[in-house]
């Protein structure tokens, strides 16, 4: 793992490169996973994306890391109730989701009176 050496509360954490992702999240659904949430850290040139699955009563997840200005595959297509979680993706880090199947274009969780995605950072990170 890279730069997120653990997770407490997750036994397992599979890298999956952005080209490869929509493969393992597929994998997982192969196998019976149950898609529980997806989370996001602002890293600053990029996201850090976790996607949280049960398997076999015990949490595990795919990792994949998004340069900011990029699309984000959408997981409709693999987990329909992805749809949430990628619209506050939207919302909270102006994350752009390409292929979103039910998409609230930015006002899932938000109003007109924010000028920025809330979670966005406006400065760069050192790790």
């Amino acid at each position: 793992m890279s730069e997120l050496a653990t997770v407490h509360g997750v036994e397992r954490i599979e890298d999956a490169p952005l080209e490869g992702l929509l493969d393992a999240l597929r994998a997982y659904r192969e196998r019976g996973a149950r898609f529980i949430t997806a989370s996001c850290l602002d890293r600053g040139e990029r996201f850090e994306i976790l996607y949280l699955f049960d398997e076999n009563l015990r949490t595990v997840a795919v990792r994949t890391f998004l340069p900011k200005g990029a699309k984000l595959p959408s997981i409709t297509g693999v987990y329909l109730c992805g749809f949430l979680v990628e619209n506050e993706l939207q919302d909270l880090f102006g994350i752009e989701v390409e292929g979103l199947n039910i998409d609230y274009r930015g006002k899932f969780l938000v109003t007109n009176t924010f000028d920025a995605p809330p979670l966005l950072k406006e400065t760069t990170c050192e790790l």
